[in-house]
């Protein structure tokens, strides 16, 4: 069993909040993670009273999900985390549920390894009067040791990832670790 708690105070006075909980049985692993975003409420203002008609303006975000991942082999695992969220702001509040898929796998070259997820897959949300899909992400990512094994005293990780967003295209990140 593991958890993890958060809070961090953000840019202008926005607060955060995240928790997460898993408990793993076997090859299998069960959890439940909340994050919440808290701006700094506002002074309202309009173009009659521009210093403030004595309303306060609130927001928040919070999301809340439950995860299931399944090690299926020594070489292949696979998970997925649905999640309920809400983004309140002023006197307009949308919800939606969304889910995220993804499997990773060694493929017995070496320490190659390939994964891939889709992310925020989901219905449609209506704020006010116009629906909107939230983006879709698509990752298939690749890493190895180049140098050394994991565990040696010294070694290098490369890996490189394309990600295709629904809202953006597709990018590409590369990256790497070195041990000491």
């Amino acid at each position: 069993t593991q958890y993890m708690l958060s809070y961090t105070d953000w840019l202008v006075n926005s607060k955060i909040y995240t928790g997460a909980l898993v408990h793993r049985f076997g090859n299998n692993v069960f959890g439940i993670s909340v994050v919440n975003a808290k701006p700094e409420a506002v002074k309202e203002t309009t173009d009659l009273k521009p210093l403030g008609t004595g309303n306060m303006i609130d927001a928040s975000d919070i999301a809340v999900g439950v995860a299931y991942a399944r090690q299926m082999t020594d070489k292949v695992s696979w998970g997925g985390h649905a999640r309920y969220v809400r983004e309140d702001l002023f006197l307009v509040t949308s919800s939606s549920y969304q889910f995220d898929l993804g499997i990773s796998a060694y493929t017995g070259y070496k320490s190659l390894r390939v994964a891939a997820s889709a992310r925020n897959v989901g219905g449609e949300t209506t704020v006010e009067v116009r629906s909107f899909s939230p983006p879709i992400y698509f990752n298939f990512a690749v890493a190895a040791e180049i140098y050394g094994d994991v565990g040696d005293p010294t070694y290098l990780t490369v890996a490189t990832e394309t990600l295709f967003a629904t809202d953006y295209g597709q990018r590409w990140h590369f990256g790497g670790e070195l041990w000491l």
